[in-house]
């Protein structure tokens, strides 16, 4: 497993900005950005064939390599003496690579003659964004 982990994996790297602009006494504008490199390095594979008690157990056959992720974020916001509002919209964007079942069977040489030595699966590009809208009321007593 953690041969399988070295080979798949790599490190994340992150960055994160944002910031707020005061319109008005109590209205206030902000907006956002984060961004998250992928997990998986370039042509990761599962290997559901390695000696692993976790993979003995596992029972699912699919698996999905996830992508940079880039969310950005907009709000408003209202402050009065008790009473406060804030809007605010995120869109997340990222894409995926979805493999239906492991393929590494078919680098094993008993599959020569099915014709399957060296097929690899072409994984189905997965579209992963979210637009999402929050909205807040508050009173402070």
């Amino acid at each position: 497993m953690n041969r399988l982990t070295d080979r798949t994996l790599q490190g994340v790297h992150s960055l994160k900005l944002g910031m707020e602009v005061r319109l008005t006494d109590n209205i206030s504008a902000r907006t956002g950005y984060n961004y998250s490199s992928k997990v998986y390095k370039k042509n990761a594979r599962l290997d559901q064939n390695i000696d692993s008690y976790a993979m003995g157990v596992a029972t699912g056959t699919d698996y999905m390599n996830t992508g940079d992720v880039n969310i950005f974020t907009f709000g408003l916001g209202y402050r009065g003496k008790h009473f406060f509002a804030d809007v605010a919209y995120k869109y997340r964007h990222q894409h995926a690579d979805f493999y239906a079942f492991d393929d590494s069977f078919s680098s094993k040489a008993d599959f020569a003659e099915t014709g399957l030595a060296g097929v690899k699966l072409d994984p189905v590009d997965v579209n992963l964004d979210r637009h999402q809208v929050f909205f807040t009321l508050g009173y402070k007593f």
